[in-house]
């Protein structure tokens, strides 16, 4: 059954039945574990990972966008909280994660928390990306840009000038045209256009158009101390190179007093109070219910 949903005046189309395969093939990568976490926080799954269960290619990561930061730091917590290799790293927009089942690599987005899918997709850069399965606690339901299907099957490149980080979408084409996918002109002056409305002239300006996302992680040689030019800028654009994560137990220490504002052993301490308070109250309900008529 097909459903169109209007937002901004932009159409969005819901169809379910029809593409049941892509769905299926794209939840089958998650292990049963994450999986769960991300039903039960009503997750958005969205970009390459569906578009590649629609266009038949090697699915390298899944991307997961959350409707709330609540939502993301409970699954987190649950997902890593015994440790064993899951969490690999995190930049200031997304946190790279293991699939501890599948071995497939999640990317939890946190640098904003979206709705629904449509907000998602304001944010990205190509209209080949806007699909997506929202989550909703036993339920799946695609979500398609109106373009997106004709742009996937023709393998054309339509640019979203509201995207949040241009001078990625950039470096991204390149990695599409290897993938068979062409751009035009004029979208390739839309992108040069947005990135010049998109001045950097800061460090942090840089570390935050330039820094690790969509499903990019790439590590920025930066020394703060020198003062920021545009010379400078060059030499530190020149010198990116991919960044590999390896496990790091400071990086997790930090990563928790980021979500929490407390450090792993006292947020751990406070959780397992928490815990073991409902705990109790269920099972003085479940005592109250034996005796119940």
């Amino acid at each position: 059954m097909e459903r169109t949903i209007e937002i901004n005046g932009n159409k969005y189309i819901k169809q379910d039945s029809d593409f049941k395969s892509q769905i299926d093939n794209t939840l089958d990568l998650l292990g049963l574990e994450m999986f769960e976490a991300l039903n039960e926080a009503n997750a958005i799954i969205a970009g390459g990972a569906v578009l590649s269960n629609f266009t038949h290619q090697e699915v390298k990561d899944v991307d997961v966008y959350f409707r709330d930061k609540e939502s993301m730091v409970k699954a987190f917590i649950r997902l890593t909280r015994s440790w064993d290799s899951v969490y690999l790293g995190h930049t200031d927009k997304s946190i790279t994660m293991k699939d501890r089942d599948s071995g497939i690599i999640v990317q939890f987005i946190y640098f904003d928390y979206f709705p629904n899918a449509e907000a998602v997709f304001k944010a990205f850069d190509f209209t080949v990306c806007m699909v997506a399965i929202e989550l909703n606690t036993g339920k799946q339901e695609l979500v398609m840009h109106p373009s997106f299907l004709g742009d996937a099957i023709s393998r054309t490149l339509h640019f979203n000038a509201g995207t949040k980080f241009p001078y990625i979408s950039l470096v991204r084409t390149r990695k599409y045209k290897e993938k068979g996918y062409k751009i035009g002109k004029g979208n390739l002056l839309s992108i040069a256009v947005a990135c010049a409305s998109r001045p950097i002239t800061s460090w942090d300006e840089a570390k935050e158009q330039l820094g690790g996302v969509y499903g990019y992680q790439v590590d920025l040689e930066i020394n703060e101390s020198t003062p920021f030019s545009t010379e400078k800028l060059h030499e530190v654009i020149t010198g990116i190179k991919e960044q590999k994560f390896s496990v790091n137990f400071s990086d997790y220490e930090n990563l928790i007093m980021i979500l929490t504002g407390k450090s792993s052993n006292d947020y751990f301490i406070e959780l397992n109070e928490i815990e073991q308070l409902a705990k109790k109250h269920k099972e003085k309900d479940e005592s109250l219910d034996e005796f119940s008529f």
